[in-house]
């Protein structure tokens, strides 16, 4: 068993497959929820308003709270940069089943750059073992089903940059910190604690010094 595990790219193969399987299982089944009236969470309206409206040109306006287009009116409730990132997608199907199905596959997606960076640091079972922890969660599961959340979007981000560093890939990081760190200014709360981890650690001190410093100001200047 240690060995099938060791000396095959079978656990990476099986985890891509399961991460596609649930993908598509919550993707269609948060939609089934949506037409039967069952999202009954409010971010999901909102934040449909949010990209409906920045599409139209009015920036990051969310007129059910009374937010308009600028700074101060959008930013006083949270700082959801990220929809300018997704936006794009959006743009392709505007509706609210489409962010639905764009946080099912994210979060999904996530289990494959957490097989890898554990595979770095465990044996390849117990890599295998933590990805399918994360597919098998239920409260990921049960958040994706009435709702639209920019926090699982995030993490599956930090996910992404956490990865990426630990493969060396410092490029890669700074791309997915700054997709993460937009998404909702409390992420940067979070990325803040990664920091700290990589100076105390001595893992990447000086890495570690920057992401504290721009993810602290980042939050204390939206705040």
């Amino acid at each position: 068993f240690h060995t099938f595990f060791a000396q095959t790219r079978a656990p990476l193969e099986a985890i891509i497959a399961l991460t596609a399987a649930q993908a598509t299982l919550i993707a269609l089944w948060s939609v089934w929820s949506h037409q039967r009236f069952s999202t009954y969470g409010f971010d999901l309206g909102q934040y449909d308003s949010v990209f409906a409206c920045t599409l139209h040109g009015r920036w990051l306006a969310m007129p059910p709270l009374g937010y308009g287009e600028n700074f101060g009116d959008v930013v006083n409730n949270h700082a959801d940069f990220g929809t300018l990132f997704l936006l794009p997608i959006y743009a392709l199907f505007p509706d609210a089943k489409t962010l639905l199905i764009i946080q099912a596959v994210m979060v999904a997606g996530a289990a494959v750059p957490l097989f890898l960076f554990a595979k770095k640091r465990l044996t390849p079972g117990a890599a295998f073992a933590l990805a399918l922890a994360w597919l098998a969660y239920a409260p990921l599961h049960a958040a994706q089903l009435y709702d639209f959340h920019w926090q699982l979007i995030a993490a599956s981000l930090v996910i992404c940059a956490v990865t990426a560093l630990e493969y060396g890939r410092l490029k890669t990081w700074w791309v997915f910190f700054g997709l993460a760190i937009i998404c909702r200014e409390d992420v940067s709360i979070g990325l803040t604690a990664l920091g700290l981890y990589l100076v105390l650690s001595g893992e990447r001190p000086k890495l570690g010094l920057i992401t504290v410093v721009v993810s602290g100001l980042f939050f204390a200047l939206l705040r």
